[in-house]
């Protein structure tokens, strides 16, 4: 009987909606690309370096998630779990530190390769970062803004909080107050109790707020959907759900979210952090989502479903990141573990992270930002934020879309230029070949092979040679060909999380511009790692190869060996 009173609810409430007659487009991605490292590590530069009082991340050496919104003519940025404590500590669930989420605006129009959106944080007069604030709201770990919105006159953000046990209990809305930008803090508008619209997006069309919801349990959920007029979107009694189809076709929008049927569902459900955006241009609904549990029944990744109306039909998926180097994945944006060392480092795990530096990255957050989408020749180029977990940071990524069955390749960046090469990579003739800055490093024989290291002694013997600070470089400009660079080092590195984020520490770089893009350590031990990067990205760019030590105290040393660039491995020279 309850079924079919709800039915009879719908008609009468005059709320059903003609069902789409027109079926989506189909698009297939033509290529993957990265863009850029949004957010950076203290010291590393780049336009968004953290830790940094001119930009408001005093305080900050990591961040995630990145869903942007317009309001009022400006784009913010919500990122999530931004560390507030810069103690030098490993920032670990329940271990004293708290991590807390962050706010940053811009008013970038366009954002190209290696080409970032400046940002500028909620921050006091101090440049440190205002976390953000909803009073009788939790604002742990994984309790993080999910999105935003301009409605009713205001700027709102959902957040998500109530985290235990891979799930959430409360969906929280606040909305900016006069001094949000500078302290960090909301205005509570609603506490709700839900399993259903938990990780939320929101998108206006025809007069409505559509408001797309992922739940419980966390990145195991289908995706519901609710609507409301902007000005009741802190009135729940006046949202509206989507529901069993009537009779005659017609949509019906029902009360009570417990009525909300699954509109998109994978098998297995997969949906945790999602995003659905408008093509301005072409007026078509994007959906993107990250999809990491299907049991081997779909690849893991990035996906993306198109509709012309918010209510669908909705597309297949396609997998438009599929964490590969292809698409970026492993090797460009994040971490491959070496397994203790066993395998090449890939210049990308960082000393502090909450779980060791060789933890495994991993994909989430494919945020969509309509405002840098473009059309050319027939083709959409969409833009969206990726996290990485390890590096802890965010990425702005570039896919391509093509009707089915187009085909467009990437450009042929770096074609042309001559053959680079790394000059004296084994040390056979002294330092030849290399700039110096500071203590000269000295060459030393290990195992048969010439090493440069950074260990020279300052007294007799061996002895004291941990606090000698200096540098070796050479720059070279990658062409299409070469894209991997190759080397050989072993001794310290990092001692603590806080020598990472102050850069007391001794390590082989690569420099695109001011910004360091990859570095590898020692680990503190005599044993040897191999290293490998993935350059390929770079084609086309001026880089510079740095030997670095900037450490003092034990281990505050690095020998390295053996450079060469390469083909898709280290044995294609």
């Amino acid at each position: 009987m309850r079924g079919v009173g709800l039915a009879v609810s719908a008609v009468l409430l005059g709320m059903a909606t003609p069902a789409a007659a027109v079926d989506p487009p189909e698009l297939e991605k033509a290529y993957t690309e990265h863009l850029g490292q949004l957010v950076t590590a203290p010291g590393k530069g780049g336009v968004n370096e953290l830790n940094n009082r001119a930009n408001g991340t005093l305080g900050m050496p990591g961040t995630d998630l990145g869903v942007s919104f317009e309001s009022r003519g400006r784009m913010y940025f919500l990122f999530g779990d931004s560390s507030f404590e810069f103690s030098g500590r490993p920032l670990v669930e329940g271990g004293g530190t708290v991590l807390d989420d962050s706010i940053a605006v811009t008013d970038s129009r366009s954002a190209e390769r290696f080409q970032m959106p400046s940002l500028t944080w909620a921050a006091g007069a101090s440049g440190s970062f205002a976390p953000l604030r909803v009073p009788g709201a939790s604002h742990g770990s994984f309790e993080v803004p999910v999105e935003g919105i301009h409605a009713n006159g205001r700027t709102y953000v959902f957040f998500v909080s109530g985290w235990h046990s891979g799930s959430y209990d409360h969906q929280v809305l606040g909305h900016f107050d006069a001094d949000t930008m500078q302290t960090g803090r909301f205005v509570l508008d609603q506490m709700v109790e839900t399993s259903r619209f938990l990780n939320v997006s929101a998108v206006e069309y025809q007069g409505y707020v559509y408001l797309f919801g992922a739940g419980n349990p966390y990145r195991r959920s289908a995706v519901r959907l609710a609507r409301f007029r902007g000005h009741a979107i802190d009135r729940r009694d006046q949202w509206r759900y989507l529901g069993q189809p009537l009779g005659d076709g017609r949509l019906a929008w029902v009360q009570g979210e417990s009525n909300a049927l699954p509109m998109v569902q994978d098998a297995p459900p997969c949906v945790g952090e999602l995003s659905v955006r408008r093509d301005p241009r072409s007026g078509l609904f994007l959906m993107a989502y990250n999809c990491n549990s299907n049991n081997g029944l779909r690849p893991r990744g990035h996906y993306l479903r198109t509709a012309r109306r918010p209510w669908g039909p909705w597309s297949e998926p396609i997998v438009i990141f599929d964490a590969t180097a292809a698409d970026s994945g492993y090797d460009v944006t994040q971490h491959r573990s070496t397994g203790g060392g066993t395998n090449p480092d890939d210049g990308l795990g960082e000393p502090d992270h909450f779980l060791g530096r060789d933890v495994f990255g991993g994909e989430y957050g494919p945020y969509l930002i309509p405002r840098f989408f473009r059309w050319e020749g027939g083709r959409l180029s969409i833009v969206y934020v990726h996290s990485s977990w390890n590096p802890y940071k965010v990425h702005l990524m570039r896919t391509v879309l093509v009707p089915r069955g187009g085909t467009v390749g990437p450009p042929d960046r770096g074609a042309g230029l001559p053959r680079p090469t790394i000059r004296n990579g084994n040390f056979d003739n002294g330092i030849n070949g290399w700039t110096r800055l500071g203590t000269p490093f000295r060459v030393v024989t290990l195992e048969n092979r010439h090493y440069v290291s950074s260990y020279v002694p300052l007294g007799p013997g061996e002895q004291n040679g941990e606090d000698v600070q200096g540098a070796l470089y050479q720059d070279f400009t990658l062409d299409n060909h070469a894209a991997t660079l190759c080397f050989r080092i072993h001794g310290g590195g990092v001692f603590t999380p806080g020598d990472f984020q102050t850069r007391n520490v001794a390590s082989v770089r690569l420099y695109h511009g001011n910004e360091i893009v990859r570095e590898s350590f020692g680990w503190n031990s005599d044993a040897y790692q191999d290293v490998r990067w993935n350059i390929r990205e770079f084609a086309g760019e001026p880089l510079r190869l740095m030997i670095g030590d900037d450490a003092t105290g034990p281990w505050g040393f690095i020998d390295a060996t053996h450079f060469h660039l390469a083909g898709d491995n280290c044995a294609q020279r």
